[in-house]
């Protein structure tokens, strides 16, 4: 019953989250409306908000109070998808600082992170279930072996690349603008190895 109450409970938190972000208007226009649309956009920020509050401040409170702060740090190390749910939430609670500021950059960088990392909760549920938990944890194993040292090589590859390609073409762009800063330049050749170049 707790299993099921805690997923329909994150059901609901994503569901809101989802409603807040569709919702939200292009950057030409500000976020303060008082339109229909803006109501019920305002409606699922707050219920996103509640939901990342109680999540971090008395659920994972109550934890840290029982297993003391080192021990829940060492239980997050073993539940990745629980350290990146807290993160997720932790950084909604930080767009609301930026949305009174009317740091409207800043509060999408931080949903571009957080609602993946939310979603990705859903990985601890699916783990528990008999039919998807095998490949929950093939996927864990894959992550930590294969793919993490595969994205060390890679990474190394594509900084040195991208620092030869910006220096490259410094002071050389004629009509691309491609290379000319160094995180547009890390970006095209991000691009380039998915095979997206001419």
């Amino acid at each position: 019953n707790e299993f099921l109450k805690r997923l329909a409970i994150t059901f609901l938190h994503l569901i809101a989250l989802s409603m807040a972000v569709y919702l939200r208007p292009p950057p030409a226009e500000g976020l303060f409306g008082t339109d229909a649309r803006s109501i019920c956009r305002y409606t699922a920020e707050f219920g996103t908000c509640l939901g990342a509050v109680s999540f971090v401040v008395f659920q994972q409170g109550e934890e840290i109070k029982a297993q003391g702060l080192l021990g829940f740090l060492f239980s997050l190390s073993g539940n990745p998808s629980k350290a990146v749910f807290l993160l997720a939430n932790v950084l909604v609670m930080l767009c609301v600082p930026f949305r009174l500021a009317e740091q409207r950059l800043i509060e999408d960088l931080l949903l571009i992170i957080a609602i993946p990392s939310s979603w990705f909760f859903l990985i601890f549920f699916a783990g528990a279930v008999k039919l998807t938990g095998p490949f929950v944890t093939m996927i864990y194993n894959m992550l930590v072996g294969d793919i993490f040292r595969f994205s060390i090589i890679y990474l190394i590859f594509l900084l040195g690349f991208t620092q030869a390609f910006y220096f490259l073409f410094k002071g050389h762009l004629g009509k691309s603008t491609r290379f000319e800063t160094y995180p547009r330049t890390w970006m095209s050749l991000f691009h380039m190895t998915l095979g997206f170049y001419e």
